[in-house]
């Protein structure tokens, strides 16, 4: 199993090292949405190894949308996003108040 995790870990490293790379000759877009897709890459990660909140699954879902939204419209990217980032705003509010399910 830690062979399965130490792979797992090295290919989220190689797609963060290689998107950097490539965002230097991509477009502009290209990198909030290789961000997202490294935060979604990351979230599956920890639900292997047994680190899994419904909250942390659902923005993996939402996430793994985001480039058909990117090549439909900026603007519907634009506004997913922001509502992705104010969910989670929100969920680690509710977690340092107490509020709710204080878990990610």
């Amino acid at each position: 199993m830690e062979a399965a995790r130490d792979k797992d870990v090295l290919e989220l490293i190689a797609f963060l090292v290689t998107s950097a790379r490539n965002l230097v000759s991509e477009p502009h877009r290209y990198g909030p949405l290789r961000l997202v897709e490294a935060a979604r890459r990351t979230i599956e990660l920890f639900a292997r190894c047994g680190c899994s909140t419904t909250f942390l699954a659902e923005v993996a879902a939402t996430s793994a949308d985001m480039p058909s939204l990117l090549m439909k419209s900026d603007e519907e990217f634009i506004e997913v996003l922001d509502l992705l980032v104010e969910r989670i705003s929100r969920r680690i509010g509710e977690s340092v108040r107490g509020d709710g399910d204080a878990t990610y």
